[in-house]
């Protein structure tokens, strides 16, 4: 069996996005941990937006799909690491 690449990408910008939307969410109703899961969320926006320039790779300029991705899923990467 072998995996497509377009699916799997897929899948990880719904998992991000979810992910996103999650903290989005936890941050909007918890007072005791707000910058933690702010900060945790915009890292997920971030690496959903690299990884939705990325699918869009024939579809878009190549300055956006490979220059903007490439700044856009790292930062978002090496952000959720971080301490705010």
């Amino acid at each position: 069996m072998q995996l497509d690449v377009r699916t799997l990408v897929i899948s990880l910008m719904l998992v991000a996005g979810v992910n996103s939307l999650v903290m989005l969410l936890a941050w909007r109703y918890t007072s005791s941990m707000r910058n933690i899961t702010g900060f945790w969320s915009v890292s997920q926006l971030l690496f959903l937006l690299g990884t939705a320039l990325l699918a869009l790779r024939y579809a878009i300029p190549d300055f956006f799909s490979i220059v903007v991705c490439n700044v856009l899923v790292p930062w978002g990467r090496v952000r959720s690491f971080r301490q705010p």
